[in-house]
C-alpha cells in the first residue's frame, strides 16, 4: 500500500505545471559583410561558442554567427535568443566582432551560445578569443593571436607570426611558415614548421600532454627539449641526450633560432618533416 501511495504521489507531482523541465532550443543566424583593407586587422571575441576563420582574396570581412538559446520553455528560449547581440564595429583599418550573451541566474539551467564562421582578407592580422569553445583558422597570410580557456585550437597554413594559448585543450598547428609560440595547460601540441628558413624563436609548452614538432631536414635551429615525466625522442642524429632521455640539446645544421619544447607530463618528439 505504501508503495502504491508513493507511486501515485510521484505521478501527481510530475503533472504539476513547471515540474518537468522541457529542453527547448531556438536558433537564429546573423549575417553581415563589411569592408576591410587586405592587410587590416580583425578582432573576434565570444564567451560560449566556436570560432572558425577562413580567408579569401576580397577586401571584405564576412560574419556569419549562429545564435542558439536553450531553456525550459519556448517563450524563455525565444526571449534569450533575442537578447543575444552581435556587434560588428569598423574602427579605421580594424574590424571588431563580439558576441554579447545574456546572463543566467544561479538556479537557471538555460544557456546561450554563438558559433562564428568568419571569412577575412588573406593577408589580414587576426586576434581571436573564446572563453568556452574551439578555434579553427586556415590559410592566413598575416599574423594570428588565438586564445581560448576551454577548447581545442587548430591552425593550418599561417605565414605570419603565430601565438596560441589554451587553458584546457589540444593545439594543432600545421603548415606553419613563421614563428610559433604555443602553450596549453591540459592537452597535446602537434606542430609542423613548413620552412627551412626559421627567422625567429619557437616555443611549444604543455603542462599535461605530449609535444610533437616536425621540421624540414634543412632547418638551422638550436633545439632544447625537456619533460619532467616522459621521454624525448628525435629523428635527427647528434646532440646531447640527458639522463633517462628526459632532455635533449641539439643544433640542427649548425644551429640558429632557439626551438624550445617542454612538457611537465608527457613525451616529446622531434621529427623530420
Amino acid at each position: 500500500m505504501n508503495r502504491l501511495l508513493f507511486a501515485s504521489a510521484c505521478a501527481a507531482f510530475l503533472l504539476l505545471p513547471g515540474s518537468v523541465s522541457a529542453d527547448v532550443t531556438k536558433e537564429d543566424t546573423f549575417e553581415r559583410t563589411v569592408d576591410l583593407a587586405m592587410t587590416g586587422e580583425v578582432e573576434i571575441e565570444t564567451t560560449n561558442g566556436s570560432i572558425e576563420v577562413n580567408t579569401w582574396d576580397r577586401a571584405e570581412v564576412q560574419v556569419v554567427a549562429r545564435k542558439k538559446a536553450r531553456a525550459n520553455s519556448a517563450s524563455r528560449a525565444e526571449s534569450m535568443l533575442k537578447d543575444i547581440e552581435i556587434h560588428v564595429r569598423e574602427l579605421g583599418g580594424k574590424v571588431h566582432i563580439e558576441a554579447e550573451l545574456p546572463r543566467s541566474g544561479w538556479f537557471d539551467d538555460s544557456s546561450t551560445s554563438v558559433a562564428f564562421k568568419i571569412t577575412i582578407p588573406a593577408d589580414a592580422e587576426l586576434d581571436a578569443k573564446s572563453q568556452n569553445g574551439a578555434i579553427e583558422v586556415s590559410d592566413l597570410g598575416g599574423s594570428a593571436k588565438l586564445d581560448t580557456q576551454n577548447g581545442a585550437i587548430s591552425v593550418r597554413g599561417v605565414h605570419g607570426a603565430l601565438k596560441v594559448n589554451s587553458s584546457n585543450g589540444a593545439i594543432s598547428a600545421r603548415d606553419i611558415h613563421g614563428a610559433i609560440q604555443a602553450e596549453t595547460t591540459n592537452g597535446r601540441i602537434n606542430a609542423d614548421i613548413a620552412t627551412a628558413n626559421l627567422a625567429e624563436d619557437v616555443s611549444l609548452k604543455t603542462s599535461n600532454g605530449s609535444v610533437e614538432l616536425r621540421v624540414d631536414a634543412g632547418i638551422a635551429a638550436s633545439v632544447y627539449a625537456r619533460t619532467n615525466n616522459g621521454s624525448v625522442s628525435t629523428d635527427f642524429e647528434g646532440g646531447i641526450m640527458g639522463e633517462r632521455r628526459r632532455t635533449l640539446e641539439i643544433d640542427l645544421n649548425g644551429g640558429g633560432p632557439r626551438v624550445e619544447l617542454r612538457s611537465s607530463n608527457g613525451s616529446i618528439r622531434l621529427r623530420e618533416r
